[in-house]
């Protein structure tokens, strides 16, 4: 086995395991989060209603800090991933499943 083979191979399975555990614990996180916020009407969570539901400044980066996954040479597994997010966890809906 080359040695790009074995890299793409343990990216591969990094990323079956991020899913894995996105997936779940996704049921945990909606429990908890139902009891946290409250979530304004399906297609109602502009910019503005979103800052007023979480004093974040409309159109401004909330607090907390910047997350930045690097896919260099895994794009395909990434678009994957995107997909499969959008199918499981958005039941098809980009809307849904990234709240845009």
């Amino acid at each position: 086995m080359r040695r790009s083979d074995h890299d793409r191979d343990i990216v591969r399975g990094l990323w079956a395991g991020i899913v894995e555990g996105i997936e779940a614990g996704a049921p945990a996180i909606d429990r908890t989060m139902r009891t946290l916020v409250s979530t304004p009407p399906l297609g109602q969570a502009t910019a503005a209603t979103m800052a007023a539901h979480t004093g974040a400044p409309a159109g401004g980066a909330a607090s907390g800090g910047r997350l930045l996954f690097d896919v260099t040479g895994a794009d395909a597994e990434f678009k994957r991933l995107i997909r499969r997010m959008v199918r499981v966890g958005g039941r098809g809906s980009v809307h849904t499943a990234f709240g845009v």
